[in-house]
């Protein structure tokens, strides 16, 4: 899976690795941001589990990867503005990276307008993979609600409305990345994009 959604992040995002600061938010053990590494300038890993972000560290320290490169924190950045400093020391990101995630958090309108706040103002991408909305997808998901708010997948419609009337994001597009055998279901993803306004 993380090949795919890599291969499919790359083709809706010009990378450079010159100069692209990507932020790989809910980033587990760090599955996404290993393939993107070498198209990007530098990559923060985020997540709230700080084993995950543990292993994701001891990852790139032992592949040789500097920290300035990649590396992993451990963050609740459910409301920014509660912490006592920002954990990003005022970084703007070019592009930050949500893969199969969203379908976890409660509020995806907040989190998605938190997102777009740490995005580099009129070219800052957010780009998000995650389970379209199937009777297939409701099968894989629906044992999982415990930990999972969204157990049906999601439609086009809800993400617009996350990603341009919650997060104020501009140039929406979302489509169909691929398919995948997902708890036994043969489920869709989908790749949605939004960009910052300048102002």
């Amino acid at each position: 899976m993380a090949d795919k959604a890599t291969a499919k992040i790359l083709e809706t995002f010009p990378f450079d690795k010159n100069q692209t600061v990507v932020m790989d938010f809910a980033c587990g053990i760090g599955m996404i941001s290993q393939r993107l590494v070498p198209h990007s300038k530098s990559i923060i890993g985020v997540d709230i589990s700080s084993k995950s972000v543990e292993f994701y560290n001891e990852r790139a320290t032992k592949q040789g990867i500097p920290a300035e490169q990649m590396k992993g924190i451990c963050a609740d950045l459910t409301e920014r503005g509660k912490a006592e400093s920002d954990v990003f020391g005022g970084v703007e990101f070019d592009v930050i990276v949500c893969n199969a995630a969203y379908h976890h958090f409660d509020d995806i309108n907040q989190m998605t307008k938190v997102l777009a706040s740490y995005l580099k103002p009129g070219t800052g991408a957010l780009i998000v993979t995650d389970i379209l909305e199937s009777p297939e997808a409701a099968r894989a998901l629906g044992s999982h609600g415990h930990v999972v708010a969204y157990t049906s997948g999601f439609n086009e419609e809800l993400v617009r409305s996350a990603f341009a009337d919650a997060g104020g994001l501009q140039d929406f597009s979302f489509k169909l990345a691929f398919q995948m055998d997902w708890h036994g279901a043969d489920v869709g993803l989908f790749i949605a994009k939004g960009i910052r306004p300048s102002s």
